[in-house]
């Protein structure tokens, strides 16, 4: 038996580790794109 609120905070720790992620990789992407 799994509680919801523990399961939405998860999936909105996981929601924001992928939105750091993007930030983080996302301007090596576009100096990459800009050599």
């Amino acid at each position: 038996m799994r509680d919801p609120s523990v399961c939405s905070s998860l999936g909105a720790l996981f929601l924001l580790l992928l939105f750091f992620c993007y930030i983080l990789i996302n301007p090596f992407v576009n100096y990459g794109w800009m050599l």
